[in-house]
């Protein structure tokens, strides 16, 4: 008697005990279900008038706007090849002074050193000996010709005066074109300013990328001094995989964000390569909107090209839900009464998101705000 006692005591508490465990689950399920958004959410859900202020919640219709298909690609800064220079010394010399270092901004025809060299000094000498024996050779011609008028003296004469005055106008040209080369200007040269040292001057506003020199360099003939950038044209080089480079075309705006800056810079397309590299892309030439001197070549950048210009219906991305796969807006369906609707969305911009549905339009009222608090009801 006692074990059958036992036996149904036993029985009752594992009864009470799958009860209560069943209860938990239940409970737990419920509060998991609830958790946030899903798609199982309510279909209709109905806020007072109170409710509605208290989650902030908005309503506006959607609206046809011009939306692109966003195309993410890399690249990197660059300048034309004009636009880097690298200056020599075409008579060679030795380096006397560089007032310059790697980075330096630099004006147009701001000093970058000195040097000198003896040639320098010889070859001022034979520019001013030409042009004084040119002066003699014209007066000459000048002479013979006015005895060639009164028939006083020979043909022969007048011609050989006319050649060497021909043959020295030649020289003092071709010697004033190889002291333009080392930068000393033959209008302004005189007996009494004949200089073993020239200046080296920076051709345009730019900045110094390399100093190959330093004071004492002896440097060869055509050896190279410095190399300068300009970056009056800089742009960005976008890499572009082959299969997307149909998409794109020349005008086609784009963002970018350069290594390591927040600021979002704007451009435009100038050029599509017509060449695919053996990565498989194609080079795509950007110009900047807004140019800025203070940019380096070489920087690496991420930019956002606008593809497939169309109008379409957008909302506001705040009132898109999504969860997982699906997305879904709510519209309102009398007062205080708020649909869900399951949307296709499409293309993302400035704030926008493409949607379609076969029951929205523009005459819709769709909560633009306080769609999440809906979505947790």
């Amino acid at each position: 008697m006692l074990r059958l006692f036992i036996f149904f005591l036993t029985a009752i508490f594992g009864l009470l005990s799958c009860s209560q465990r069943n209860d938990a689950e239940s409970e737990h399920g419920h509060s998991h279900d609830h958790s946030g958004p899903a798609i199982g959410a309510s279909t209709i859900v109905v806020l007072t008038a109170e409710q509605q202020k208290s989650v902030g919640l908005q309503v506006s219709a959607p609206e046809l706007r011009r939306v692109f298909t966003s195309l993410r690609v890399h690249g990197v800064l660059e300048v034309p090849p004009q636009n880097l220079v690298s200056i020599h010394a075409p008579l060679g010399g030795v380096v006397t002074s560089m007032t310059i270092i790697p980075g330096d901004h630099i004006r147009k025809g701001q000093t970058l050193g000195a040097l000198e060299n003896p040639d320098f000094i010889a070859l001022q000498e034979d520019y001013l000996t030409t042009v004084a024996q040119l002066e003699l050779a014209e007066a000459e011609y000048n002479r013979q010709k006015s005895l060639q008028a009164d028939n006083v003296n020979a043909r022969k004469n007048l011609e050989q005066a006319q050649a060497q005055a021909a043959v020295l106008r030649i020289r003092k040209r071709s010697l004033s074109e190889r002291l333009a080369l080392i930068g000393i200007s033959t209008s302004q040269l005189t007996a009494d300013n004949i200089t073993r040292q020239v200046t080296i001057r920076s051709p345009f506003d730019g900045y110094v990328t390399a100093v190959l020199v330093n004071t004492g360099t002896a440097v060869e003939p055509n050896g190279k001094i410095v190399d300068l950038v300009d970056p009056s044209h800089i742009h960005a080089e976008l890499q572009v995989f082959e299969r997307e480079a149909p998409l794109l075309q020349p005008g086609q705006q784009f963002s970018l964000q350069l290594s390591g800056e927040q600021k979002t810079r704007t451009g435009h397309i100038y050029l599509v390569g017509a060449e695919i590299g053996t990565d498989k892309t194609v080079s795509v030439h950007g110009h900047l909107d807004v140019p800025d001197k203070t940019l380096r070549p070489g920087r690496t950048l991420v930019a956002t090209i606008e593809t497939n210009p169309h109008d379409a219906l957008t909302v506001p991305d705040e009132a898109v839900i999504r969860s997982g796969e699906h997305a879904w807006v709510y519209v309102q369906d009398g007062s205080g009464r708020f649909r869900k609707v399951v949307v296709t969305t499409g293309a993302q911009t400035a704030g926008y998101t493409q949607v379609s549905a076969s029951t929205l339009d523009t005459s819709s009222m769709v909560v633009v705000k306080g769609a999440q608090a809906l979505a947790a009801h």
